[in-house]
């Protein structure tokens, strides 16, 4: 695995991120959550709703691993149907493709409700390949994201829009 540094993009774009005071003295709860990135903050979000929670990040909230991710919330995995279904049933499949999309409308809703000023936008996602090998396997994912009930359409070099609209 291969690591790079430089200068964190949301940290230098954000400079007055919240600082909370150290935890000095012993304190109960129902639950502790270790870690105030993008996980520890929409846990802590959730139970604090039926809990006493308490969040402790060693560092600034958002400061570490989250203020270098590329913020970008996708539905889909990393993988396509033909290479989970040799461990998950198609309902299994269909079902992690809707959890994913179920909870961007979460974040949405979240967001709204918080008036939070994060910049959030959905957008579409597009999976592009150059490659022939991986057309097959690309148009198989179109079919059954859009027979399950996705909303998709697969774009090839007859009905592409973008190059229309970029050969006037």
């Amino acid at each position: 695995m291969k690591f790079l540094s430089g200068e964190r993009y949301f940290y230098s774009i954000n400079k007055k991120l919240k600082k909370y005071s150290y935890l000095n003295k012993n304190i109960n709860c129902d639950i502790l959550i270790i870690g105030g990135g993008i996980n520890g903050a929409i846990l802590n979000y959730h139970l604090s709703k039926k809990y006493d929670v308490v969040l402790v990040e060693k560092s600034r909230i958002g400061a570490n691993l989250t203020s270098m991710a590329t913020a970008l919330l996708e539905y889909q995995l990393d993988s396509f149907k033909t290479d989970l279904e040799s461990n998950l049933t198609t309902d299994e499949i269909v079902s992690c493709y809707k959890l994913g999309l179920n909870s961007i409308d979460k974040i949405e809703k979240i967001v709204k409700k918080l008036k939070n000023t994060c910049h959030f936008n959905k957008r579409p996602t597009l999976i592009f390949s150059n490659s022939e090998k991986d057309k097959k396997e690309m148009y198989e994912e179109y079919l059954f994201r859009k027979n399950n009930g996705f909303d998709c359409e697969f774009i090839t070099k007859e009905n592409n829009p973008f190059i229309k609209m970029t050969s006037v």
